[in-house]
């Protein structure tokens, strides 16, 4: 009986382990070159484009990928976006050794709550070739209790992650005026998944992105000492406004917007 408990202590120690280690670059990425890979690692950033949907090139190696590629089903986008960056990353909140002692849970805890503050999306900006520099990108963002009611509520931050979540958003887009859109959430692991998708018709002067057809999603993960962030875009857009705007730079330029939000809460 003794040495059952010290065999199961051992292997539930072993599976501790694992499940809190940090990943790595190679962990996550396993079909990048290596030339990709250290571009990202000199760079901090890879980008790459589809006429068409996107075709996860750069997608991290997870168990929530098959959510991820979901989540660009039920339209037919004809620009895809993707971006991989490395973000420098200590957690402020815990020292190390306490750190290899909690849940992924806990440690993503400020993470996933930067991503709830929606409020805060309020003033981001995006390098803009028309002003020739930085111009704010959405003004006017808050949660809001459902479409109907379109009530205005404090952003739904959390003390115990959810495995899956989302609400409403109101926001103003400088190209696209006054809309709504999902904000979406998938926890697993050590993976946080955040998605936009527009719940209302884009418009540029008149609708131009019907609902639902634009849609992108962050994927952070945190590595050894750093995080990496995975953003993707789709737009599903017809030819009047691919003629007037040049969609694959535009929404790149979206994704990157995110990313510095999210950059700037740690």
């Amino acid at each position: 009986m003794k040495l059952y408990a010290v065999l199961l202590a051992l292997i539930l120690g072993t599976t501790l382990s694992a499940t809190v280690s940090p990943l790595s670059l190679e962990d996550v990425l396993p079909q990048l070159t290596p030339q990709e890979r250290a571009e990202l690692r000199e760079k901090k950033e890879l980008v790459y484009y589809t006429d068409g949907a996107p075709d996860f090139r750069f997608l991290p190696s997870i168990p929530l990928s098959v959510r991820v590629k979901a989540y660009f089903q039920g339209f037919s986008p004809n620009v895809g976006d993707e971006a991989l960056f490395l973000l420098p990353y200590t957690p402020a909140q815990t020292s190390q050794a306490t750190q290899r002692t909690e849940s992924s849970a806990t440690t993503l805890l400020p993470l996933y709550n930067r991503l709830r503050a929606v409020s805060t999306l309020s003033g981001i900006q995006y390098r803009s070739s028309k002003a020739k520099g930085m111009r704010v990108l959405f003004s006017d963002v808050y949660a809001v209790k459902d479409l109907k009611s379109k009530a205005k509520i404090p952003d739904p931050l959390v003390q115990i992650i959810p495995p899956e979540d989302s609400f409403p958003i109101h926001l103003v887009d400088a190209n696209f005026g006054s809309e709504y859109y999902e904000a979406s959430y998938l926890v697993r692991d050590n993976t946080i998944v955040f998605g936009l998708k527009n719940l209302t018709s884009l418009k540029y002067i008149f609708p131009v992105i019907g609902a639902q057809q634009f849609r992108t999603q962050l994927v952070i993960i945190p590595l050894d000492s750093e995080l990496l962030v995975y953003g993707v875009a789709a737009v599903e857009a017809g030819d009047l406004v691919r003629s007037l705007i040049h969609l694959p730079s535009a929404f790149y330029k979206r994704i990157e917007a995110l990313k510095n939000w999210f950059a700037a809460g740690f």
